[in-house]
């Protein structure tokens, strides 16, 4: 098996420490733990366009168009400080 390591990452030295492990267990408590509210409420993105062409003449047309979008109850994280 080849193994490479891939560029954007950088190799760890022993002289650097070892990196938190990803799912930290009581015994070794570090890392960084994050949870989910459970009264989140339903986001949504509201999509919608118009467009009207009108003939001006034989060679000759006019076309008017618009596009929106909206999102609704976006979740958003908070830099609180504390």
């Amino acid at each position: 098996m080849n193994r490479k390591i891939p560029i954007c990452s950088r190799p760890r030295w022993l002289s650097t420490g070892l990196p938190d492990p990803v799912y930290p267990t009581l015994a070794n408590p570090s890392g960084r733990a994050s949870a989910a509210l459970f009264n989140n409420r339903t986001t949504y993105i509201e999509e919608w366009n118009l467009d009207l062409e009108r003939a001006l003449s034989k060679d000759m047309a006019l076309q008017i168009a618009y596009v929106g979008t909206r999102g609704v109850k976006l979740a958003h994280l908070a830099n609180r400080q504390t």
